[in-house]
């Protein structure tokens, strides 16, 4: 059974696999002129599931041998956004010109016990199985 995840006041954002690039930086700037706490998360850290990197209670570090951990690609995972918070975010890249990021959650009970690695799968099925609606 998942945990439950606390409310928290000040939003945060993980960030895996960003370049360190300009559109990057702007994404950071925005983020953090908003109040919303912002982590690049290491590649050491991708053994550890959502809900620990996010620092919540019940989730302890796994300890997971760095050789299992498995690459991810460029991903946000958002935690403690409102809905004015998340839709103006949304809104950023569009009015702003940024290339958006392809594969972004929120944090819910369910992925909180996952990996990266996992939410990247589960977020790039689901991308693909809309693509593929649109297209039929």
């Amino acid at each position: 059974m998942p945990l439950q995840i606390p409310n928290k006041r000040n939003p945060q954002v993980l960030l895996f696999s960003f370049r360190p690039e300009e559109r990057t930086m702007r994404i950071i700037r925005y983020l953090t002129a908003q109040g919303v706490s912002v982590r690049t998360v290491q590649a050491a850290e991708l053994g550890e599931t959502l809900g620990y990197l996010f620092s919540l209670p019940g989730y302890e570090k796994r300890r997971a041998p760095s050789f299992l951990t498995q690459s991810v690609p460029e991903m946000l995972v958002m935690h403690g956004f409102d809905q004015a918070t998340l839709d103006a975010f949304l809104r950023f890249f569009r009015e702003e010109g940024v290339r958006r990021v392809e594969l972004k959650a929120v944090l819910t009970p369910t992925n909180a016990s996952w990996t990266a690695a996992e939410l990247s799968r589960h977020l790039a099925a689901e991308r693909d199985a809309l693509q593929k609606r649109k297209r039929a």
